[in-house]
């Protein structure tokens, strides 16, 4: 992952980003145009730190954020137009994970096994504090920084979803243990296994829970 300019923050490159969308949708009225305008000059806010020089640290390990929507998912879902700008206002203001920064980190390995679904990364992560070894991001839990990670957390999954504040949003405690939301079907049952294969494109469904589980997530947050 690579960062521009530390002197920006994440704040600075959002804003940054909503102007270049009114700019661009303002020019040009083929919404494919213009898409293709914007992505050429889009900056990811994931890349840059909260604040000057400031990245979140975990033990000395430096963590970037990891947003749960794209701005190709949301086009995806949206089109390029203002209800696109709204998403993005609304899912991008705020992060609400923050992961190792390292080659083949979490960050990119959630996409390259789950093609981005959250709910079957948190679900892997329980199983591999809960000492399974089949896990399908093994190989990204062993690289230094995430194995540091996990250890400041004593690999206690519990640990992890409080630190986020993912209580009632992504999962929920049964018997004094957190089991995370099916978020396909988004009506309170728990991921139990994965998946046989992951589909590169995600259900309307699914792209309008996720949004339901980060509104829920803000809501806790004021």
């Amino acid at each position: 992952m690579g960062f521009v300019n530390e002197n920006l923050t994440y704040r600075d490159v959002f804003e940054f980003d909503i102007d270049l969308m009114n700019c661009i949708l303002n020019k040009y009225e083929d919404s494919e145009k213009a898409w293709e305008v914007f992505y050429e000059f889009y900056k990811d806010p994931d890349g840059y730190p909260l604040e000057s020089h400031k990245y979140k640290t975990i033990d000395g390990v430096k963590c970037t954020c990891d947003a749960l929507l794209s701005v190709k998912r949301i086009k995806d879902h949206e089109g390029f137009n203002s209800n696109f700008v709204e998403t993005f206002k609304n899912y991008r203001s705020k992060p609400i994970f923050f992961f190792p920064c390292e080659m083949g980190g979490l960050n990119t390995s959630r996409y390259n096994k789950f093609y981005d679904r959250i709910d079957h990364m948190l679900f892997d992560l329980k199983r591999k504090c809960e000492g399974k070894t089949d896990c399908r991001l093994e190989n990204t839990y062993t690289k230094a920084g995430t194995a540091k990670w996990l250890e400041h957390f004593a690999y206690d999954f519990n640990k992890i979803v409080e630190w986020y504040g993912l209580e009632n949003s992504f999962v929920r405690k049964e018997n004094g243990k957190y089991r995370v939301f099916d978020l396909e079907k988004n009506d309170g049952t728990y991921i139990d296994n994965y998946s046989v294969s992951y589909s590169k494109s995600w259900t309307e469904a699914y792209y309008n829970n996720v949004k339901s589980r980060i509104d829920i997530w803000i809501e806790k947050q004021l």
